[in-house]
């Protein structure tokens, strides 16, 4: 191995004293390692408490969840009362809104029991006034009460025989008829006769034509 000298700065005499220079290498390489050493511990205790904390910290600060499950959700007013709710009660899913007064005046569900669509629109009394559905056999339906809750008008779109608009009395019985009427009666003579798929047909109060065209 080969070993250099070096002069100690500042030393007295004129030649100097002189030293090894991989003797003082080493000393510092040791010195080094042990600082770096200590340097490890403790990093290692600051990262393991850092990880700790954050763990801690994730256990009990966890994310809002991300399913709710029930059976009703209500939303209410700065009164409690109560404004829409979010329901099974009908037989199926149902959203209800409710006006100040705690009066219903709209439900979009699926409560038929046949999963169809309905939305039902109320007055400020709780009446029910205008119904918009689909039928089981996807035929959409639209109707419009009175008051006591009785079909006054409602429009059919049949699927084969196309639309159809009628006027219903207090009874809900047929008094007019607008559309694919499709009419199929028995004749004084007990032929029968099927009326054109497009016309407009009137009734009276038991139902049976009076009046057609064409």
């Amino acid at each position: 191995m080969e070993i250099s000298f070096v002069r100690l700065a500042g030393h007295p005499g004129g030649a100097g004293e002189l030293i090894k220079e991989d003797e003082m290498s080493g000393k510092r390489y040791g010195f080094l390692v042990v600082i770096g050493l200590v340097a490890g511990l403790l990093g290692g205790a600051v990262a393991g408490r850092l990880s700790f904390s954050q763990a801690v910290a994730a256990q009990a600060a966890p994310g809002p969840a991300r399913i709710l499950s029930a059976e009703e959700f209500q939303l209410v007013d700065e009164r409690g009362t109560v404004r829409a709710a979010l329901s099974m009660s009908m037989g199926g899913p149902g959203l209800i809104l409710f006006d100040k007064g705690g009066k219903f005046r709209a439900v979009l569900s699926l409560a038929t029991g046949e999963d169809s669509p309905v939305l039902s629109l109320g007055d400020g009394e709780g009446n029910h006034r205008a119904t918009l559905a689909l039928r089981v056999n996807g035929e959409p339906y639209l109707a419009l009460l009175d008051k006591e809750g009785k079909v006054r008008i409602s429009l059919t779109v049949d699927k084969e025989k196309g639309p159809r608009v009628a006027l219903l009395d207090r009874n809900e019985q047929t008094r007019a008829a607008l559309g694919s009427v499709d009419l199929t009666k028995v004749m004084g003579t007990g032929a029968i006769e099927a009326q054109q798929p497009v016309s407009l047909v009137l009734f009276d109060k038991d139902e049976k034509p009076i009046w057609r065209a064409p």
